[in-house]
C-alpha cells in the first residue's frame, strides 16, 4: 500500500502506472472519492500497486517483454511521500530506511541511489512538505483579487481545514521536530521555514493595517499572528472533538477584531 499526500502525484502515478497495466483502477477511484469525503485524511489516497505484466489489445500477457517502470523522478517523489507517511504510521523513532522501503515495496537499495541516507531522505521530505505548505499560504497572502480581511479568514480556513488539521498531519510534523533535535540541516529548515512564513504572513499584515487604516508593528504583528495560529492548530489537531472547527475560527477572528480594535483607538 502506498500513501501519496499530494494528490497530483497520485493523479500522474494513476495514469501513468494504469497504462502499464499495473494498478488497478477502481481501486484508485475509490481513493479519490474517500478523499474527497475525508474518508482518508492527510490529503492522503491509497492505492494498491501490483506487479501486473503488460497485456496485448486481447488482455494476454506479452511474452518476454520488459515491464516499464515509472521515471526517476516519480521514483524519488514516491520516496519522500512515503518518508512522510511513515512518520505519521511510526513515528521519529520507529521510522527508518526498513520501514520506508518495506511500505513502498522497493529495496533499500533503491532509496540510497536516490539519497545519501536517512537524514538526507527525511530533510529533502521535509523541504517537499514545506514549501507545499508555503505555496498554498502564499497563493492566499500574496493575492489581490480579494481584500485583505477576506484573504485573512480564508488563511483561518485553510489551518483549520480537515486536510490541514488531522492525526496525520500532526503524526508528520511533530515527527520531523523530532528529528531536528539531532539534525542541524532539519533543524535549520524548521527556522528558515518560520521565517518565510512570517514574511507571507507580514504581507497580508500590511495590506490589513492599510485597509483598516490603524499604526501597528507588521513584524511583530504577524510574527504573534503566527505563533497563535500555530498553537490553536497544534491543540486542534491533538484534540480534534474538543473544539469545534468553525468555532475555532471564529474565535480566532474574534480575537483579532479585539486587537485592532483596540489599535485603532490606542493614542498615537
Amino acid at each position: 500500500m502506498l500513501l501519496f499526500a499530494d494528490s497530483t502525484v497520485l493523479l500522474k502515478t494513476i495514469v501513468h502506472s494504469y497504462s502499464l497495466r499495473q494498478v488497478k483502477l477502481y481501486e484508485c477511484t475509490i481513493g479519490i472519492f474517500n478523499q474527497r469525503d475525508n474518508g482518508l485524511h492527510f490529503q492522503t489516497a491509497a492505492v494498491q500497486i501490483y506487479n501486473y505484466p503488460e497485456t496485448g489489445r486481447d488482455g494476454s500477457a506479452v511474452a518476454n517483454q520488459k515491464r516499464q517502470r515509472l521515471n526517476p523522478e516519480d521514483r524519488r517523489r514516491l520516496m519522500l511521500q512515503g518518508a512522510r507517511a511513515s512518520l505519521a504510521k511510526y513515528g521519529a523513532q520507529g521510522t527508518g530506511v526498513r520501514e520506508i522501503c518495506k511500505d513502498l515495496g522497493v529495496s533499500p537499495g533503491l532509496l540510497t541511489h536516490y539519497f545519501d541516507g536517512k537524514d538526507s531522505l527525511f530533510l529533502a521530505a521535509y523541504h517537499d512538505m514545506a514549501q507545499q505548505y508555503l505555496s498554498e499560504v502564499r497563493a492566499i497572502t500574496g493575492g489581490t483579487r480579494l481584500s485583505a480581511e477576506e484573504r485573512l479568514k480564508q488563511l483561518f480556513q485553510l489551518y483549520f481545514s480537515d486536510e490541514w488539521s488531522n492525526g496525520g498531519v500532526i503524526g508528520t510534523y511533530t515527527g520531523f521536530w523530532s528529528l531536528s533535535q539531532t539534525n542541524p540541516e532539519l533543524k535549520s529548515a524548521f527556522e528558515e521555514t518560520f521565517q518565510e512564513q512570517r514574511s507571507a504572513f507580514e504581507l497580508l499584515i500590511k495590506s490589513l493595517i492599510e485597509e483598516r487604516g490603524i499604526t501597528v508593528d507588521s513584524e511583530t504583528f504577524a510574527t504573534f499572528l503566527l505563533v497563535f495560529l500555530e498553537g490553536v492548530w497544534f491543540e486542534s489537531c491533538l484534540n480534534p472533538k474538543a473544539v469545534d472547527k468553525a468555532r475555532i475560527q471564529a474565535f480566532c477572528w474574534d480575537w483579532l477584531e479585539c486587537y485592532l480594535a483596540a489599535k485603532s483607538t490606542a493614542p498615537a
